[in-house]
């Protein structure tokens, strides 16, 4: 626990000192897609692709790379008859509350590999804090309840690496597309492949 409050306590404070060094001008980002897990083989079996949607920030650094920050949100939605299966259930049994959800926050090095042009590809790499959780399912045999499983959370550090592209449609605002792959460390290693694309605020 202290490792992963470091770890939000420099996602906080380094790119408030970048500012202040004057570094380069703070570029907002906005995106949404799709994330398909990996594992472990529970969450992929059990669980629906997910969506995603997100928001962070670049910071010019030199010409050949940012500081990226970013807060990621993806949400998945269960297979209910694989999960009956898995767990023994029959037809007869119907699950309310099914969504487990992965929240990241990273502190990313973007690497520009082409600097002009119409477009820009990038190699990015980062870690930082990575949050599964699954919300309280209430499990009923007709229309009474016969098991409450509770929701329950995990939190570890991350990694995360990827690729994208940048395509610049004005001077101000640029889209982009990337996919990424993220490791948490959680008790049974969760990973995940955001799909994702969407815009810059320059």
């Amino acid at each position: 626990m202290n490792r992963i409050l470091l770890i939000i306590s420099a996602l906080l404070i380094l790119p408030s000192c970048l500012f202040a060094q004057d570094e380069g001008r703070p570029q907002m980002l906005f995106n949404s897609g799709l994330t398909v897990q990996l594992g472990p083989e529970q969450f992929r079996d059990n669980w629906y692709p997910g969506f995603n949607f997100g928001a962070g920030l670049d910071i010019y650094m030199s010409y050949k790379w940012d500081l990226n920050l970013s807060f990621e949100y993806q949400r998945f939605f269960l297979k209910e008859d694989n999960y009956k299966e898995a767990n023994g259930f029959g037809n007869e049994i119907t699950i309310n509350g099914n969504s487990a959800t992965v929240f990241t926050a990273n502190l990313n090095g973007k690497i520009i590999l082409v600097e002009e042009g119409t477009k820009i590809p990038y190699l990015i790499v980062g870690l930082g804090l990575f949050k599964y959780s699954e919300a309280q399912m209430e499990i009923y045999e007709g229309h009474r309840s016969i098991e409450t499983r509770f929701s329950h959370r995990k939190y570890s550090l991350g990694l995360n690496t990827g690729i994208g592209i940048e395509l610049p449609i004005h001077l101000r605002f640029h889209l982009f597309g990337e996919l990424k792959y993220h490791i948490g460390f959680t008790e049974n290693i969760t990973q995940i492949i955001p799909i994702k694309i969407g815009f810059k605020l320059k």
